[in-house]
């Protein structure tokens, strides 16, 4: 069985689900502001947006990573039909381009994408002394502390350790 963390929401097309899951997450980074405050603690933040976060997944490393989920052999054959060999060609007025291979990528608009890359990103790394809020490609990190130093340090041992998740 696969357990997404409890920080990850992906996008749901059933608008209501899609706004609890944005909803949950603001409560969450709101909840721990408001808890620092009520201790007299600071709050730091950083909010990333990954650029192009569905279109950039290394496709081979989402089915290794499925392997390693220990999903069954049948879904792994299905995920990775349906994330291999895709093409796409451009319409321009009645022009058609030759066809492309697309490389890297899951289709976001779809409904098993936004669940594919929730599995992808699953193993982000999450630090001691600092929370993790995702939704969808929209990440927050947050530290709190009565030492501003303190929580610079925890953030950017936080971002240091996604940059160099993300180099993998």
């Amino acid at each position: 069985m696969i357990t997404l963390m409890s920080s990850t929401y992906s996008f749901q097309n059933n608008l209501t689900l899609e706004k609890i899951s944005t909803t949950h997450q603001l409560l969450r980074v709101t909840e721990y502001i408001q808890e620092g405050l009520n201790n007299k603690l600071k709050t730091g933040a950083v909010f990333l947006d990954i650029q192009k976060a569905f279109d950039r997944v290394w496709q081979d490393g989402l089915i290794h990573k499925l392997i390693n989920y220990n999903t069954p052999h049948y879904l792994d054959k299905i995920f990775h039909s349906y994330v291999s060999n895709r093409i796409f060609a451009v319409r321009v007025n009645n022009e058609l381009s030759h066809t492309k291979t697309i490389k890297a990528g899951v289709a976001q608009g779809s409904k098993i994408g936004p669940i594919l890359f929730a599995l992808y990103i699953n193993d982000m790394p999450k630090q001691f002394n600092t929370i993790l809020s995702i939704f969808a490609d929209d990440t927050a990190i947050l530290a709190g502390n009565k030492n501003h130093n303190y929580i610079q340090i925890a953030l950017n041992r936080h971002l240091k350790a996604l940059e160099d998740w993300f180099a993998k």
